[in-house]
């Protein structure tokens, strides 16, 4: 399928609550993400309501959005008209186009030229003639454009069945549709010009299909007994109504509202490739709202080969945020075969994340949290937060740069010999947005006061801050404990992990025996995620204080 000439729309820009500017790329996918609530679907329904008056004076997320209208010639304007408005005749027999989900119609080229013309001299843009330029689909609804059976004078929703009409006729955007589906699917989907009223079918017929022009009856009864596609899955039907309306109609700016709902994660992610090829290829601007890190995955895949956006948005009491990411930060993380078999997409799609060193420790934390969160009653505080596995100290600092750079809430739990190596340190500190000036000054005071202890180390690890020599030692590492805390660094006070649950020693069944133990509830655990995650606790807003540690043990009892 080739790009589509003028006329043409497109989004230039759009400018959060907080005068975030982010620019799209004239064609290709922009990725928008964020948490629950952020306002990713408000977002998409705020262009739909800009494009028709082309500003964004009603909206909710956006504060403002800039367009760019190309006319184009009349014979562009006729291409356009015939390829994108739905044809139909009144009661007594004029013809007319219609160009907007409104119902806004017109009956002639030249009418509709003029249209373009007028409102693009006066206001920049096409108005009420948006539909025909820019579509919205709402989240669970694709499958809708390739419903029901060939548009007939009987069929009362045309809107959609007219795509079936531009397939029946059109061979090379029914062999798209066939293609994609097969590939994707690995199913074989076609339109049956066999029976009236024509609808889409799934399966191969086991008789021989005959030429157009000579059909016959064994094989329109063949063809009868394959199972049509609005019998099928959600999945199938929602791609091959994605299909349908990027191949048959190409809108400049199509707006998609979690399009991978009802697709297996593979599915998902071949999507999400398949998105950013088409917008490439079309020229189509794609915007896309999803909580699907395999979706997410798949666009990013095709980084390289077509112009990919990513966009979180995020909202406080003032309004929305948007944070972009660059493409070149974009490359640096998905060439690093760590980040990118990583987890730390899924990071996107939370309110916080807290980086730890491994999976038990993952484990254990988020079961102290989602155990006070039940408590507190403010189980969406465990429900916004992702604990992310680094699978050592070393990998810690570039999982919270990523995240960072993308505006999410990031937070670490270390063991204490992570305080055994200050460059490790300083790396991480400076990825969460910190300085290291102070740091380096406490740092060397508590070398100072340890050095040649003989296997201090070792016996910390275990011990934690009962390992330290009382006296100036002991302050030394209480400043260092508090300064990394005050940057979102928290240290295991009594040593390890395993320190929560000394009965069984380390080793593969450990975690699940401290939950069997019930251990993520003690006294120690609460105390220690209180500080490390505040927002669970009734006075949120005192992140290390004593006392919100006490109120919030004496909740749990």
């Amino acid at each position: 399928m080739e790009a589509r000439s003028k006329p043409r729309l497109r989004v230039v820009s759009v400018t959060s609550a907080h005068e975030d500017v982010v620019l799209l790329p004239p064609k290709g996918v922009t990725c928008v993400v964020g948490a629950n609530n952020a306002g990713k679907s408000q977002l998409l329904r705020d262009l739909q309501e800009g494009a028709k008056t082309l500003d964004a004076r009603k909206s909710v997320v956006l504060r403002s959005i800039e367009w760019n209208f190309e006319l184009g010639n009349r014979e562009e304007s006729e291409q356009l008209l015939k390829t994108r408005a739905l044809p139909g005749r009144t009661p007594d027999g004029l013809r007319y186009y219609q160009v907007s989900p409104e119902g806004h119609q017109v009956s002639d080229i030249e009418g509709f030229h003029d249209e373009l013309t007028s409102t693009r001299d006066h206001t920049g843009g096409p108005q009420h003639l948006s539909g025909l330029f820019i579509r919205r689909v709402p989240a669970g609804s694709l499958h809708r454009h390739a419903a029901g059976v060939l548009r007939t004078e009987h069929s009362e929703d045309r809107q959609y069945n007219w795509l079936l009409e531009r397939a029946y006729s059109e061979g090379d955007l029914a062999n798209e549709v066939q293609g994609l589906l097969r590939r994707l699917f690995g199913v074989e989907v076609f339109l049956d010009h066999a029976n009236h009223p024509a609808a889409m079918r799934v399966g191969v017929p086991d008789v021989e299909v005959p030429p157009i022009n000579a059909p016959t009856t064994e094989y329109a009864r063949a063809v009868e007994e394959l199972p049509r596609l609005d019998n099928q899955g959600d999945g199938l039907r929602s791609i091959a109504g994605l299909a349908l309306l990027l191949y048959g109609l190409a809108p400049d700016v199509l707006m998609l509202d979690e399009p991978e709902a009802f697709l297996h994660p593979g599915q998902a992610r071949a999507v999400g490739r398949w998105l950013s090829q088409v917008a490439d290829s079309l020229g189509n601007q794609i915007i896309v709202a999803t909580h699907d890190r395999d979706l997410l995955s798949g666009i990013l895949e095709e980084s390289e080969a077509s112009e990919v956006q990513l966009v979180r948005i995020s909202r406080d009491d003032s309004g929305s945020r948007f944070t972009t990411i660059t493409n070149e930060q974009r490359q640096k993380y998905w060439l690093d075969p760590v980040l990118r078999h990583s987890n730390v997409l899924q990071g996107l799609f939370h309110q916080r994340v807290v980086i730890c060193e491994a999976y038990d420790d993952c484990g254990f934390y988020s079961a102290a949290l989602s155990e006070m969160a039940g408590c507190a009653n403010v189980q969406h505080v465990m429900d916004d937060t992702l604990f992310l596995p680094s699978l050592g100290k070393a990998g810690m600092a570039s999982l919270a740069e990523v995240l960072r750079e993308m505006d999410v809430d990031v937070r670490a739990i270390v063991d204490f010999d992570f305080l055994n190596d200050d460059k490790t340190i300083e790396s991480l500190v400076r990825a969460l947005g910190g300085d290291w000036d102070q740091g380096s000054l406490l740092y060397a005071d508590v070398e100072k006061h340890i050095k040649g202890v003989d296997g201090f180390w070792a016996q910390a690890k275990k011990r934690g801050i009962a390992q330290v020599p009382a006296g100036a030692a002991t302050t030394a590492f209480k400043k260092l404990l508090a300064w990394l805390r005050e940057r979102r660094i928290h240290v295991v006070p009594n040593g390890e992990l395993e320190s929560f649950y000394k009965e069984l020693g380390k080793g593969p069944d450990w975690l699940r025996g401290a939950l069997a133990a019930r251990a993520h509830s003690s006294g120690d655990a609460t105390k220690f995620m209180g500080e490390a995650v505040p927002e669970v606790l009734p006075q949120s807003g005192n992140a290390t204080s004593l006392e919100a540690g006490t109120a919030r043990r004496s909740v749990l009892g």
